[in-house]
């Protein structure tokens, strides 16, 4: 039979474990240009809108950033991307394939780095700050072109985000009084001896 205090201490100890159950929620955006890219700073201004995500979870933390380039019949060396929480650091990221770039910022906390399969670092805290308010912006060119000309070009931008598990936390909600009227009502049920 349960009493209140060992009913309180599984409430309390499930607490502590739904504390830490969190699940991944993804959202893709994107921006075209029609032109193609610049090929110098400050480069073309982009604003990738993630609200719809923050409208559905409360984000705790950002997992993992996939980065997409392509500008098909175009060779370049280097993506630069600056964001606008801070537009005086440029991010270099390289070009994997004609044309393309795929590139992951990810977090070790959440991402095993190893699981990607293509060029990859961690991400920083900048990245971070301008994703948590739900709008990616900034500005991106590319460099060291080589040959070709673009019918156009587009950037798109992954993002995986941490949320906490909403479900366990309206289970202990309801479980830990549901618990406890049981027991008052077998108590009132019960036949004196």
């Amino acid at each position: 039979m349960l009493t209140r205090m060992s009913i309180v201490a599984t409430v309390l100890a499930c607490a502590g474990v739904a504390a830490r159950a969190d699940f991944m929620a993804s959202s893709i955006q994107s921006a075209y240009w029609a032109s193609g890219p610049t090929t110098a700073a400050p480069g073309q201004a982009f604003d990738l809108d993630y609200n719809t995500i923050r409208q559905q979870y409360t984000i705790k933390d950002i997992a993992q950033v996939n980065l997409t380039f392509e500008a098909s019949g175009l060779d370049f060396g280097h993506l630069k991307v600056t964001l606008n929480a801070d537009p005086n650091i440029v991010y270099s990221f390289p070009e994997t394939a004609p044309g393309q770039l795929v590139y992951a910022l990810y977090d070790p906390n959440w991402i095993n780095p190893s699981t990607i399969p293509y060029g990859k670092s961690p991400i920083d805290g900048l990245w971070k700050a301008e994703l948590m308010d739900g709008i990616l912006s900034g500005r991106l060119w590319v460099e060291g072109v080589t040959a070709g000309t673009p019918s156009g070009c587009t950037f798109a931008a992954t993002t995986t985000f941490v949320v906490p598990e909403p479900g366990i936390w309206a289970l202990l909600a309801l479980g830990g009084p549901a618990a406890l009227r049981r027991r008052r009502d077998h108590r009132r049920t019960a036949a004196p001896r």
